[in-house]
Order: structure tokens, then C-alpha cells, then sequence
């Protein structure tokens, strides 16, 4: 039989199954949540140290922290967070003076010391790494581990200075105590100490990725890295640091790669963590083709951003990596904790997959910062890891990060018993340019092994197409989170006070606002076409610093110095004059334009408007480009005010207003945030509402990756009868959705046949459902409220790389329902057949 026909007579066994087998050993499900308290420890906007980034966070007592809850509390002395990252007083990463800090705070994780430098400065070091811009110097993502009684950093230095290059092992065992630091050397084929590493006759420098671990089964400590070869650096090899002496002597895998790929930067990153018996697993990120936009033939698709290998002797030698299908996300570190808490493996990444996002920021200027959105924390779905596959079995679960921050990566999580409560933290970096550290901290607990948990996700307010409308007591302002327009809602040359006054003669431009920049996003106003309209927004210079910028017909005019504090609320203003096109005219095409931000000025002589080109235009956008083709990339930041008018002497006719608190009839007004997805209680039954593109996944009892079969059932109620998308499965290249809209059924985009019709009118708007799930297909059994029954199937036209079901829209797409539905929270149940 082929495998359409085997998947039809398993259907009809299934069928059975559903109408007749007993759902008594099915998991029933509590709803994981969590109390999350935030905090910054320090704001890339308005700190001198505009980039930050590579954090690692722990929590030290003064012991070794891998079982807190197994300790006895009574004697556990008070405890710091400790948070280290490598940071630079400019906007770039890797420019020279790039230094490692450190910030401490105390069980709360709230309120975070001033950054001082941990290894290179006297205050904190008790032999000073030097590290300065004249050496063309840069400190590297300290990964720190608690061993013995000391904490660890393991980090790494790079420069013109070959006395302080390589990997260095630092150590202190008090928090009030400087760091020793000792650079880790290695033996060259010539027999005398090198700071590289040596495989084959080739030498590799070493960087430190990930926090270290310390095997369960010998005490083992593995420090995970990516090693670089020094004649050729798009060869990569991803291994482990290794000591069995507690930091006395050092040795390394030779480690791993992908095969057939060499000389591509593939594999960058890895983190690693403790299995069964002498079994050690790594996953890492992979570089390749990584600044290909989405939808480009040589893009990667979704499932192949993660590789994987495994270990059976504790990291010494290591399979081949090869792609971790099940968890699709972006080109970005993920940290996976050194072993199992509570039974299950705990990961953070991002929950997006970032061949959405290019919907909203298109592909000319792609960047595969974009897609860092919405870090979550993952859970493996089986209690125990006996087999290599289940080892990576990786569902997303709830987000740790807001809806609200955009570009955020590298999470860095610790687990610490503080005040006899087991807490999580994670740090994690948040910003493109302009980058800060901050830190997450769940407070009640994570969840059992003993129940089965719903994750509610929070992967889709990322690509809301308008602005969030937010009110303080203070004022009302619109927030631009990189991916957020406004459109005018009619033509803009035909506006009440027309802007085609702008090209009469004698008559200027002029911008001006209240306005907050937060990163290096750009188009804060684009009115282009192909002859008329301008631009006006905010570039980064050199990397150093913002500045404001306008585009009329010509090239981008910065100012020469003028320069734009980021984080900030700042008056802004810009005036654009070219002389009567009537009188004198001292250069063609020349415009004098002046720019003013906290009333400094500079004013500058500039090419613009070039013959038959006008100012005004047709239409406007704040926000966004006009185009989704253009290289302007989208504003970060806020607005509180905006004014486009004409002056001519001392006369000034508006052309445009946005005032968030007094709207102006020119601009559509944004709409509130609706997807979503909670517990909620009516009438004391509990259930999850999903709102829009919301979406929860769930326990299962064991893996369910391309060879189980899997059944789920609920119940769910509707609040109308537009179309709802119920369930996803598969995989985010070609999803399978269960659908609902009137009286009728879909999965797959196939019509599902009535199996028995009624002939009662009642409205259907309740539905129990049954999905079964196999390496094959799926099959629904939906049973409308009025008594109508649907059974359908959908066989893979290509197997799904991942075999996933998520309740709700499991794939964010830029199209969503302003819609809910009620999923009866105990009527949902799952099983493994």
C-alpha cells in the first residue's frame, strides 16, 4: 500500500477509536502561570554604555547551586544576583574598547549596582586583563557556573595584544571579592604554550558561548564553545572546554560540525546539558545564509535554525550536528539549563519564527535581528530523557519577554531556592544599536513533573501593524515598537489646509514635534513618490550616535554635529527653504535646511528638490516607509506630537497634525491590542480565551515527533460564527488548521463531511472536538452543539518536520480575527495511543 492508503485505513481505525475507546488514563490540565517581576540593570538608551549585550546571570551563595531544593535552607547564608556582559560606549558591537561589567542586586534581582568592569579594572580585579582601544581591545560573553564554593566566569578576549588574547578562567568566592583570572594556554605542535587551541595543524581561537555544566554522573565541567580557525575563519567547529580537576588543568574536544557545509559559518554558539548516565546533548544556532531575507532561495527555512548532536562519553567526543526540525525559531543563542528541574529540560529562545516578520519590515533591508522577538521558555513534553530524539522535544511555553520590546535575544536563565522558594531568572539583551541588559524573575515556582500544565503563549502581538496608544498621568503618546505604522486616512495633497501650498513660491517646509527616540530605526514621516514627497527621520552616524535627517528629491541631509539623545522626550524641529523659484536663485536645486533638537541649531546647504519635483504628495505614513521595498528602515520610538506645515514670512498654514490626545480627522487612530489568550471564569467554569492570532501549547506524556499518535479533545465555545482557527498542526512551513465558520467544518482547507445531520436550528456555536495526530495525517471528529457531526482528514502532502498541535493560531501570520473563542478548561484532554 502506498502511504495515502495506509493513512486511510489507519484513519478508519482511529475512527473507531474515537467513537468507542475509553479516555479514563487521559492527562487533564491546570494552567501554568507565573508571577514575573522586571527590571533593568542598565538602559543602552541613556546609560554611557550604549551597547550591551552576551549577559549571563547568577545566583551566588557562596555554594555550589545546582540542587538548591535538596539543601537545608536554614543554612543557606544570603545570596546576590550577579549579572556580567560585554558592553562598549558606542552603539556597535565588537568596536574596540568592548569590555566585560558586572552589576549585582540583591534576592529580589530589582535594584542593580552601577556597571563596573569585572576583569579589567582595579576595583574588581585582583590581577587587571587589560583591555583598551589603542589594542583595538574587545572582552567577550562571560558564561558563569558555581563550583566548589566559587563562582565561575569563563570568558574571552580578542585584540592587537597577543600578551592578553584567549579564554580565560576567572573565579572569586565571595561576591564582595575582587576576580583572579587565569588565561587558559595550550600546548602547539612545536611543544611551547599557545593561547590558541591546535586540530589537524591548524590553529583555532577559542570563544566562550554559553554557561558551563557540571555532569552529574563524575563532576565533569564543560564549558561550551566555538572554536575559529586562524587561516581560514569561516571555518567553525562547535566543542567543550573540559577540566576534571576543578579548573586545575584544561583540555577540549575536538568537537563538531555539519557536515558538507564547510566554510560557511554554520554552526556558532552551543549550549550543552546534562542526559542519562555518562550522555551529554548540545544544541546550538546556525549562521548559515543567516542575513538572507525570508522567501530568498538560499534563505533557511524555519526548522533549520537549530542543530544538535549528542555525546555518550561526557562531552569528549561528539555525532555530527544535525538539524533540530522540532523547534523552529530564529538565528539566535539559545540556554539550555545544565539538567533536568523537576523531570523536565528547561530552555529559553525565541518563540517567533522570522519568516513572518519580513510581512511587516520587508525584504530590502532584512535583518536577522528583525525576527528576536518574544523570548519564551521552553519545556521538553516527556518526563524522562531515555532516547536522543526526546532529548530535544522542545515545546514553547510562556513568554518572558513583553509583546512590547522589540529585538530581544541571548537569554541567559538560573535557577537558585531564594528564601525557600525555587526562582528562575533570566537576563537577556533588548535593542538593535542601542542595546540594554534586563532581567526577568519568576517568582512562584516552575512547574511540576507530577501535573500537566496549558503554556499560554505570547509570540503574536509582535507584528500589530499600528502604534499602541498608552496613557500616563502625565500625558497620551503613541509607541512605535519597529514595526508600527500610521496611515493618513485621506488624500494628503487634498487635505482641508492642502499641502500643495508647499509648492508655491516663497513658502517653506517645516517639521516639528515632541518626540522619543529608542533605537536606530529611521522613518519617523514618508510622504515619497517618484516626484514628489519627502522623508524625515533618524539615522545612526558612524555608529556613534543619532542624528535627524531629511530626504527631499535629493540625498539623506544630516546635520554636520547635531546630535539626538536616545531614551529621552526631546522638542524637534526642522524647516526646509528654497529660495522664490520667481527670484534670484543662487545655485539650482539647492535648499537651506535648518535643524533644531532642544533648541540647538545647525543649518546646512543641501541638493533637493531637483526640476519637476514637488513637496507635496498624495498620501503619508509615520512610522514606516511607504514602501515595503524601501532601505528606510521603521521608527523606534515614541510620539507625542507631530507637525508638517508652510510658513511663508511670518505666516504658518498647517498641512498635517497628529496629537495622540486631540486627534486630528487626517490620521487613522490605532485599535486597541485584542489577541491574547487567558484563563478566564464565567459562571465558576474555568476557560482559556483565545483572542486573534492567541495560541496555547500543552503536556503531553511523552514526544510525539514524526512517530506517535497523538489524541486531543475539548470543547469550545464561540462568540459568533466568523471564521476561527481552532488548532494548528504540523509545522510552520506548511501548517494543517482546524477551522470553524458557520455551519461548517474545514482542516486543511478541505471541507469536512456531516457524519450524522439534525435537523435542529439551534445556533452552533458549541463544539466538542477530537483531533488524532499521526506521522502521516490527521483526522477530526467535530461535533456541532445543534447535534450536526464532522468527520474529516488531511494527509501530508509533505511530512511536517515538527508534529506539534498548538490550541489556537500556533503560527503568527499578519491576517487575524477580531474574534475569541472558549476552550472548556476541563474538558481538555490528551493522550499518547
Amino acid at each position: 500500500m502506498d502511504a495515502s492508503t495506509t493513512f486511510m485505513v489507519y484513519t478508519f481505525a482511529v475512527a473507531l477509536c474515537i467513537l468507542h475507546c475509553q479516555v479514563a488514563s487521559s492527562l487533564h490540565y491546570e494552567v501554568y502561570n507565573t508571577t514575573q517581576r522586571r527590571s533593568i540593570v542598565v538602559d543602552g538608551r541613556t546609560s554611557p554604555f550604549k551597547y550591551n549585550h552576551d549577559s549571563s546571570i547568577a545566583y551566588f551563595q557562596g555554594f555550589s547551586g545546582f540542587f538548591p531544593k535538596y539543601l537545608n535552607i536554614l543554612s543557606i547564608p544570603s545570596g546576590k544576583w550577579i549579572v556580567l556582559w560585554n558592553a562598549n560606549t558606542v552603539p556597535k558591537e565588537g568596536a574596540p574598547g568592548q569590555v566585560n561589567l558586572m552589576s549585582v542586586a540583591n534576592d529580589t534581582a530589582y535594584e542593580w549596582s552601577a556597571p563596573v568592569p569585572a576583569f579589567s579594572d582595579a576595583s574588581r580585579a585582583e590581577n587587571i586583563i587589560p583591555c583598551s582601544k589603542e589594542d583595538a581591545c574587545t572582552q567577550w560573553q562571560p558564561n558563569l557556573i558555581v563550583v566548589k564554593k566559587q563562582l565561575w566566569a569563563i570568558w574571552c578576549q580578542e585584540g592587537n595584544s597577543s600578551a592578553y588574547y584567549g579564554a580565560y578562567f576567572s573565579y572569586l568566592s565571595n561576591i564582595d571579592e575582587k576576580w583572579t583570572s587565569k588565561r587558559l594556554m595550550w600546548k602547539a605542535p612545536n611543544g611551547s604554550l599557545d593561547y590558541h587551541v591546535w586540530i589537524d595543524g591548524f590553529a583555532f581561537s577559542i570563544f566562550p558561548t554559553q554557561d558551563p555544566i557540571q555532569t552529574l554522573s563524575t563532576g565533569r565541567i564543560l564549558a561550551p564553545a566555538t572554536l575559529t580557525q586562524v587561516q581560514n575563519k569561516s571555518i567553525k567547529i562547535d566543542t567543550v572546554l573540559i577540566t576534571n580537576d576543578y579548573g586545575a588543568t584544561w583540555t577540549f574536544s575536538n568537537g563538531t560540525s555539519l557536515p558538507g557545509i564547510e566554510n560557511t559559518n554554520a554552526q556558532w554558539e552551543p549550549t550543552v546539558w546534562d542526559g542519562a548516565g555518562k550522555q551529554t546533548f548540545l544544541l546550538a544556532r546556525n549562521n548559515v545564509n543567516m542575513k538572507n531575507p525570508p522567501g530568498d532561495p538560499n534563505s533557511v527555512p524555519s526548522w533549520g535554525k537549530v542543530v544538535g548532536a549528542n555525546s555518550m562519553d561526557m562531552g569528549s567526543t561528539w555525532s555530527n550536528l544535525t538539524f533540530i526540525k522540532g523547534i523552529e525559531s530564529v538565528t539566535s543563542r539559545a540556554h539550555i539549563w545544565g539538567q533536568p528541574y523537576e523531570g523536565r529540560q528547561l530552555m529559553v529562545l525565541n518563540d517567533f519564527w522570522d519568516s513572518l516578520v519580513s510581512h511587516t519590515f520587508g525584504s530590502l533591508h532584512w535583518n536577522p535581528m528583525y525576527g528576536r522577538r518574544n523570548v519564551a521558555l521552553f519545556f521538553t513534553r516527556n518526563t524522562l530523557i531515555n532516547a536522543t530524539m526526546d532529548a530535544f522535544a522542545f515545546l514553547p511555553g510562556i513568554s518572558l519577554t513583553m509583546w512590547n520590546e522589540p529585538t530581544v535575544a541571548y537569554p541567559q536563565m538560573w535557577i537558585a531556592n531564594v528564601n525557600g522558594a525555587d526562582n528562575l531568572a533570566m537576563s537577556y539583551s533588548q535593542g538593535s544599536a542601542y542595546r540594554s541588559i534586563k532581567v526577568v524573575l519568576l517568582e512562584n515556582g516552575l512547574p511540576s513533573e507530577n501535573q500537566s500544565f496549558i503554556y499560554p503563549r505570547g509570540n503574536f502581538g509582535s507584528l500589530r501593524s499600528q502604534p499602541e496608544l498608552v496613557s500616563d498621568p502625565e500625558s497620551v503618546f503613541l509607541e512605535f515598537y519597529g514595526g508600527q505604522s500610521m496611515w493618513t486616512n485621506r488624500n494628503f495633497s487634498n487635505a482641508s489646509t492642502s499641502s500643495g501650498i508647499l509648492d508655491e513660491d516663497g513658502w517653506s517646509l517645516l517639521i516639528s514635534g515632541e518626540v522619543r527616540v529608542d533605537d536606530e530605526g529611521s522613518c519617523l514621516f514618508d510622504s515619497r513618490s517618484a516626484n514628489s514627497g519627502f522623508l524625515f527621520g533618524f539615522g545612526l552616524r558612524s555608529h556613534e550616535y543619532m542624528a535627524p535627517f531629511i530626504h527631499v528629491g535629493g540625498n539623506d541631509t544630516f546635520p554636520p554635529t547635531l546630535s539626538v539623545p536616545t531614551g529621552v522626550w526631546m522638542n524637534m524641529s526642522l524647516r526646509v527653504q528654497k529660495q522664490n523659484r520667481t527670484g534670484v536663485i543662487q545655485q539650482a536645486n539647492m535648499c537651506t535646511i535648518d535643524f533644531e533638537i532642544n533648541g540647538q541649531h545647525e543649518t546646512v546647504q543641501a541638493s533637493c528638490m531637483p526640476e519637476g519635483f514637488q513637496l507635496s504628495s498624495n498620501k503619508a505614513r509615520i512610522g514606516a516607509p511607504l514602501s515595503l521595498g524601501s532601505s528606510v528602515t521603521n521608527f523606534t520610538g515614541a510620539v507625542k506630537s507631530l507637525r508638517v506645515s508652510a510658513e511663508k514670512g511670518m505666516t504658518e498654514r498647517l498641512v498635517l497634525s497628529l496629537t495622540p490626545s486631540h486627534w486630528n480627522d487626517s490620521f487613522i487612530q490605532p485599535e486597541p491590542l485584542f489577541d491574547s489568550v487567558r484563563k478566564v471564569t464565567v459562571n465558576d467554569v474555568a476557560f482559556m480565551r483565545v483572542c486573534g492570532r492567541g495560541s496555547f501549547t500543552f503536556d503531553i506524556d511523552r514526544n510525539t515527533q514524526a512517530r506517535d499518535t497523538v489524541q486531543i479533545g475539548f470543547i469550545v465555545n464561540l462568540t459568533s460564527t466568523s471564521r476561527k482557527t481552532l488548532a494548528t498542526m504540523g509545522d510552520g512551513q506548511s501548517p494543517v488548521t482546524l477551522e470553524v465558520e458557520n455551519a461548517s467544518v474545514t482542516i486543511g482547507g478541505e471541507n469536512c463531511k456531516m457524519l450524522h445531520v439534525q435537523q435542529r436550528h439551534t445556533p452552533d456555536l458549541m463544539y466538542n472536538c477530537t483531533l488524532t495526530l499521526t506521522p502521516g495525517g490527521v483526522m477530526a471528529s467535530v461535533q456541532a452543539d445543534n447535534g450536526n457531526t464532522f468527520v474529516c482528514s488531511h494527509t501530508y502532502k509533505q511530512s511536517p518536520q515538527a508534529n506539534w498541535v498548538f490550541i489556537g493560531k500556533g503560527y503568527d501570520s499578519v491576517n487575524s480575527t477580531k474574534d475569541c473563542f472558549d476552550i472548556q478548561l476541563q474538558s481538555f484532554w490528551s493522550r499518547v495511543i
